[in-house]
Protein backbone atom coordinates (compact mmCIF):
# COMPACT_ATOMS: atom_id res chain seq x y z
CA UNK A 1 0.00 0.00 0.00
CA UNK A 2 2.05 3.00 1.30
CA UNK A 3 5.74 2.77 1.72
CA UNK A 4 7.39 4.11 4.85
CA UNK A 5 11.33 5.11 5.10
CA UNK A 6 12.54 6.61 8.00
CA UNK A 7 15.32 9.28 7.73
CA UNK A 8 17.85 10.76 10.48
CA UNK A 9 18.94 14.62 10.43
CA UNK A 10 22.41 15.78 9.87
CA UNK A 11 23.76 17.82 12.86
CA UNK A 12 23.61 20.70 10.54
CA UNK A 13 20.28 20.44 9.90
CA UNK A 14 19.52 20.19 13.75
CA UNK A 15 20.49 23.70 14.39
CA UNK A 16 22.80 22.78 17.48
CA UNK A 17 26.47 24.26 16.96
CA UNK A 18 28.90 20.94 17.14
CA UNK A 19 26.02 18.86 16.01
CA UNK A 20 26.59 16.67 19.33
CA UNK A 21 22.55 16.31 19.64
CA UNK A 22 20.49 13.58 18.38
CA UNK A 23 18.14 13.78 15.99
CA UNK A 24 14.64 12.50 15.58
CA UNK A 25 13.94 10.06 13.24
CA UNK A 26 11.86 11.37 10.15
CA UNK A 27 8.95 9.29 8.74
CA UNK A 28 8.13 10.06 5.03
CA UNK A 29 5.12 8.42 3.54
CA UNK A 30 4.16 8.02 -0.27
CA UNK A 31 0.72 7.18 -1.96
CA UNK A 32 0.49 4.13 -4.33
CA UNK A 33 1.08 4.78 -8.05
CA UNK A 34 -2.17 4.63 -10.00
CA UNK A 35 -1.97 4.12 -13.61
CA UNK A 36 -4.01 6.36 -15.71
CA UNK A 37 -7.05 6.60 -17.22
CA UNK A 38 -7.00 6.25 -20.94
CA UNK A 39 -7.85 9.36 -22.71
CA UNK A 40 -10.88 9.51 -24.93
CA UNK A 41 -11.66 11.67 -28.00
CA UNK A 42 -13.56 14.89 -27.66
CA UNK A 43 -16.79 14.17 -29.36
CA UNK A 44 -18.54 17.08 -28.27
CA UNK A 45 -21.00 19.25 -30.93
CA UNK A 46 -22.68 22.74 -31.84
CA UNK A 47 -24.54 21.16 -34.40
CA UNK A 48 -27.12 18.29 -33.76
CA UNK A 49 -26.27 15.22 -36.38
CA UNK A 50 -27.83 14.91 -39.80
CA UNK A 51 -30.44 12.78 -38.53
CA UNK A 52 -31.63 14.49 -36.30
CA UNK A 53 -32.37 17.69 -38.13
CA UNK A 54 -36.18 18.72 -38.49
CA UNK A 55 -37.36 19.84 -41.68
CA UNK A 56 -38.31 23.78 -41.85
CA UNK A 57 -41.74 24.57 -40.79
CA UNK A 58 -43.48 25.10 -44.12
CA UNK A 59 -44.19 28.79 -45.27
CA UNK A 60 -48.21 29.84 -45.23
CA UNK A 61 -49.72 31.48 -48.55
CA UNK A 62 -49.49 34.84 -47.97
CA UNK A 63 -53.28 34.73 -48.39
CA UNK A 64 -53.55 32.83 -45.32
CA UNK A 65 -51.38 35.02 -43.38
CA UNK A 66 -52.93 37.87 -44.84
CA UNK A 67 -56.39 37.00 -43.55
CA UNK A 68 -55.17 35.34 -40.32
CA UNK A 69 -53.68 39.51 -39.48
CA UNK A 70 -56.90 40.94 -41.08
CA UNK A 71 -59.26 38.83 -38.88
CA UNK A 72 -57.04 39.44 -35.61
CA UNK A 73 -56.98 43.38 -36.38
CA UNK A 74 -60.79 43.35 -36.68
CA UNK A 75 -61.57 41.40 -33.28
CA UNK A 76 -58.94 43.83 -31.79
CA UNK A 77 -60.73 46.81 -33.05
CA UNK A 78 -64.18 44.94 -32.16
CA UNK A 79 -62.73 44.49 -28.48
CA UNK A 80 -61.40 48.04 -27.62
CA UNK A 81 -64.39 49.58 -29.35
CA UNK A 82 -66.87 47.92 -26.64
CA UNK A 83 -64.46 48.77 -24.18
CA UNK A 84 -65.25 52.72 -25.55
CA UNK A 85 -68.86 52.27 -25.90
CA UNK A 86 -68.86 51.06 -22.03
CA UNK A 87 -66.64 53.60 -20.73
CA UNK A 88 -68.33 56.45 -22.69
CA UNK A 89 -71.94 55.42 -21.38
CA UNK A 90 -71.35 54.47 -17.99
CA UNK A 91 -72.14 57.00 -14.76
CA UNK A 92 -68.74 58.16 -13.58
CA UNK A 93 -68.15 60.74 -11.00
CA UNK A 94 -64.88 61.80 -12.25
CA UNK A 95 -65.80 61.94 -15.61
CA UNK A 96 -64.92 65.67 -15.88
CA UNK A 97 -67.25 68.61 -16.78
CA UNK A 98 -69.88 68.47 -20.01
CA UNK A 99 -68.13 69.56 -23.01
CA UNK A 100 -71.36 69.32 -25.41
CA UNK A 101 -74.61 69.35 -24.61
CA UNK A 102 -76.76 66.63 -26.24
CA UNK A 103 -79.85 66.19 -24.82
CA UNK A 104 -81.23 67.51 -21.13
CA UNK A 105 -79.57 64.18 -19.64
CA UNK A 106 -77.05 63.48 -21.65
CA UNK A 107 -73.94 65.24 -23.39
CA UNK A 108 -70.00 64.25 -24.24
CA UNK A 109 -67.67 64.92 -21.18
CA UNK A 110 -64.29 65.65 -20.68
CA UNK A 111 -63.39 62.06 -19.92
CA UNK A 112 -65.07 61.02 -23.15
CA UNK A 113 -62.81 63.46 -25.17
CA UNK A 114 -59.95 61.47 -23.68
CA UNK A 115 -61.45 57.83 -24.12
CA UNK A 116 -61.97 58.80 -27.89
CA UNK A 117 -58.61 60.10 -28.35
CA UNK A 118 -57.50 56.89 -26.64
CA UNK A 119 -59.80 55.07 -28.82
CA UNK A 120 -58.19 56.60 -31.80
CA UNK A 121 -55.06 56.29 -31.10
CA UNK A 122 -55.38 52.52 -30.33
CA UNK A 123 -57.29 51.75 -33.66
CA UNK A 124 -55.02 53.56 -35.54
CA UNK A 125 -51.99 51.64 -34.30
CA UNK A 126 -54.10 48.24 -35.45
CA UNK A 127 -54.89 49.40 -38.88
CA UNK A 128 -51.61 50.84 -39.87
CA UNK A 129 -49.64 47.70 -38.59
CA UNK A 130 -52.09 45.43 -40.73
CA UNK A 131 -51.77 48.04 -43.45
CA UNK A 132 -47.40 47.76 -43.66
CA UNK A 133 -47.48 44.28 -42.98
CA UNK A 134 -49.79 43.52 -46.11
CA UNK A 135 -47.73 45.60 -47.54
CA UNK A 136 -44.70 44.01 -47.33
CA UNK A 137 -46.22 40.52 -47.54
CA UNK A 138 -47.67 41.53 -51.01
CA UNK A 139 -44.27 43.61 -52.09
CA UNK A 140 -45.59 46.82 -52.19
CA UNK A 141 -42.85 48.89 -51.01
CA UNK A 142 -42.92 51.85 -52.17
Amino acid sequence: MTEQTTATASPAASGTAGGTALAAPVVVTTAPVLPRPAATPDTFTFTAPPAARHAPAPVRPAAVRLTWLWTATAVAVGVLTAFFVLIVSGRVVTEGPVVAVLTRTHGIHLGDLLALGLWCAATGALLVNALVTTAAVRGDRN
